[in-house]
């Protein structure tokens, strides 16, 4: 198991996932009117962002392509047409839990309560540092030994794509993100709530990669 922390600072910051998370759509003029907004935001709440992240490689042990099931070492299983899909060509997977910590999240709920819109610009900006640090990530996992002469499938997590949110509970025995204090809660929901699982499949460079097929 591995856990590694971020400078807020560090992590980058794309508009073109902001307006993604803010639903302008890739129009720079809808979303232009919200940056000064952002701006703001971001420098007066960017000190309560802790990021952390765990995450650690299994072998796939078994494939059951009758039931689209992922079998790993140390009897954990991941079931459903989206992750079968996206890992049935695989020999490894890297599963990964991200969070921001839970001072963002309650600042959030306190601003919601004088002002939904500044609430919404913030949890915007939540969501990309979240997505800047899925980029942060992947280059670490293309340094891991067992990356080595092979290439990683996109990342995919529980609630996406015919992979059920309950599936989160495996994840979440795998990797125990009780340590980067992240809980789950009887609904399969993460906490604090800019906290989020996923995995990447491992496979040989030399075939083509299992995502390519991915049709839903």
């Amino acid at each position: 198991m591995h856990i590694l922390t971020y400078k807020p600072e560090d992590i980058p910051f794309h508009l073109s996932s902001f307006g993604k998370f803010l639903r302008t759509g890739r129009n720079f003029e809808n979303l232009e009117p919200h940056l000064g907004m952002c701006q703001a935001l971001y420098r007066k709440y960017i000190h309560l962002i802790t990021p952390r992240i765990i995450f650690t490689t299994c072998k796939i042990t078994n494939i059951d392509h009758a039931l689209m099931r992922i079998d790993l070492a140390g009897n954990i299983s991941f079931k459903g047409k989206g992750i079968y899909k996206l890992l049935r060509g695989s020999e490894s997977v890297i599963a990964y839990c991200f969070t921001l910590g839970p001072a963002l999240d309650e600042e959030i709920s306190k601003v919601q309560k004088s002002s939904i819109y500044e609430a919404f610009i913030l949890d915007a900006i939540a969501s990309t540092i979240i997505s800047g640090i899925q980029d942060l990530f992947i280059e670490e996992v293309e340094k891991l030994p067992e990356a080595g002469n092979t290439s990683v499938t996109k990342r995919f997590s529980p609630g996406y794509a015919g992979w059920e949110l309950k599936e989160q509970r495996q994840l979440y025995e795998l990797l125990e993100p009780g340590t980067i204090g992240v809980v789950l809660t009887e609904d399969h929901v993460l906490l604090p709530t800019k906290s989020v699982t996923g995995v990447y499949g491992i496979y040989k460079s030399n075939i083509d990669s299992p995502w390519q097929s991915f049709i839903m």
